[in-house]
């Protein structure tokens, strides 16, 4: 059995500082992603409001993803697994 490496003590507490940073900023783009959305709502229908706040996320989550190691990084092997989880979303918000 390997022992798992330590961080020193900066950076732990950097990492720590970042993560809370990070769940902070998450929260509040949260909060202001159902602001938009719930204005939005009140001009187009919710499922359109819901596209137009899919159609722009996408070019920030594409930008992220190619940071974090290019387009590559999206596909997995489970192809059939991802498919089938998206197909059982489109069910359910279809049926709601």
């Amino acid at each position: 059995m390997t022992a798992l490496p330590s961080l020193a003590p900066a950076q732990s507490r950097n990492d720590t500082a970042l993560g809370i940073l990070c769940l902070c900023a998450g929260i509040g783009l949260f909060a202001v992603q159902d602001l938009i959305l719930k204005l939005l709502s009140s001009a187009y229908p919710l499922s359109e409001a819901m596209v137009l706040r899919g159609l722009t996320a996408l070019p920030l989550l594409m930008l992220l993803a190619w940071r974090d190691g290019g387009l590559g990084t999206l596909i997995t092997p489970q192809v059939l697994r991802m498919i089938g989880r998206g197909g059982v979303v489109v069910l359910v918000f279809g049926a709601c």
